[in-house]
C-alpha cells in the first residue's frame, strides 16, 4: 500500500462510510467530513502545510489534512 493511499484510507470519513460502517454522525457543533474536505480542497498548499504542522504540534488529527496534500503531489 502506497503512503498516498494510506492516507486517503485514514482519512475516510465519508457519509458513506459511515453509514456502512455504522458510525455515528459528528456531534452538534462539529463540521462533518464533507465540510472539512471542502475547506481544505480551497486551502493552498503553503496553507495545508502550516495548519499539519500546526496541528501535529496539538497532537491533533491530520487525516483531512494529509489527504488532501497527497491529492496535489
Amino acid at each position: 500500500m502506497s503512503l498516498k493511499s494510506f492516507y486517503r484510507d485514514l482519512a475516510d470519513r465519508s457519509d458513506t462510510r459511515a453509514r456502512k460502517y455504522n458510525i455515528d454522525p459528528p456531534r452538534p457543533g462539529r463540521k462533518t467530513y464533507q465540510q472539512r474536505i471542502n475547506e481544505t480542497r480551497n486551502m493552498t498548499t503553503p496553507q495545508i502545510d502550516a495548519k499539519i504542522a500546526e496541528r501535529e504540534r496539538q497532537d491533533k488529527e491530520c487525516g483531512v489534512l494529509y489527504r488532501v496534500r497527497s491529492e496535489r503531489s
